[in-house]
C-alpha cells in the first residue's frame, strides 16, 4: 500500500527530475560549442526528465522544408539508428503540442510504432508561422503526467532556443565539409 509519503518521495524525484532537465538544458545553450551538441544534450535531458524511451530534436531543414531527426536519445541503439534522419514534410507539423496520435505526423506515428511506443507526446516550435523545430518523446508505458509536458514545453523551448542562438545552418554541412582542414566549426573559410 502506498503512503502519502510514497507519493510525496515520488513527486521530489519527478520534480528533481524536472529541474535537472532544466538545467541541463539551460547548460547546453549557454556552454553550446555546436548546435548538435546542444540538441544531444537537450533530448538526453528531456528523455531522462519524461522517463521516455526515445526522444528526438527535429529541426526544418531549409533546403526542402522538411523537420529533419537531428538528435536522436533512445533506451535502443538499434531505435535510435533508425530514427537518425528520418524526416517528415514541416506542412505536417502540427501548430499545437498533442499526444493525439491521429494529429501527429504519418512518419512520427511510424517512429512511434517501430519503437513499441503507447504514449507519445510532440511538442512544435514555430516561428513566424514558420515551423522550426520540435520535440518528440516516445514511451513504451503510461501517458505523460502533466509535469511531464511542462518539462517536454521547457526542454523543446530551449531546442527553438538553440537553433535560433547557435544557428540552424551548421545542422545542414556535410560532416566531410565539417571536418575537412581549413574549415572552422561554424563552417567559414579559415584565414
Amino acid at each position: 500500500m502506498a503512503t502519502e509519503h510514497d507519493h510525496e518521495q515520488r513527486d521530489e524525484t519527478a520534480a528533481d527530475l524536472a529541474l535537472d532537465a532544466f538545467a541541463e538544458a539551460s547548460r547546453a545553450l549557454a556552454e553550446g560549442a555546436s548546435l548538435g551538441d546542444a540538441l544531444d544534450r537537450l533530448v538526453g535531458a528531456a528523455a531522462r526528465a519524461t522517463r521516455a524511451d526515445v526522444a528526438i530534436a527535429r529541426v526544418l531543414d531549409p533546403r526542402d522544408d522538411a523537420l529533419k531527426a537531428r538528435a536522436v536519445w533512445a533506451s535502443s541503439a538499434a531505435v535510435a539508428a533508425e530514427l537518425e534522419g528520418s524526416r517528415f514534410p514541416g506542412s505536417e507539423l502540427p501548430r499545437e503540442e498533442t499526444e493525439d496520435p491521429d494529429a501527429l505526423p504519418p512518419a512520427v506515428r511510424r517512429a512511434a510504432a517501430r519503437a513499441g511506443a503507447q504514449a507519445l507526446l510532440q511538442v512544435p516550435i514555430w516561428l513566424d508561422d514558420r515551423p522550426l523545430a520540435s520535440l518528440e518523446l516516445h514511451r513504451s508505458r503510461g501517458r505523460f503526467a502533466p509535469e511531464e509536458r511542462v518539462v517536454a514545453r521547457l526542454v523543446a523551448y530551449q531546442i527553438g532556443l538553440a537553433v535560433r542562438a547557435l544557428g540552424a545552418t551548421e545542422c545542414w554541412k556535410s560532416p566531410a565539409r565539417r571536418s575537412r582542414p581549413g574549415w572552422t566549426k561554424r563552417g567559414s573559410r579559415a584565414r
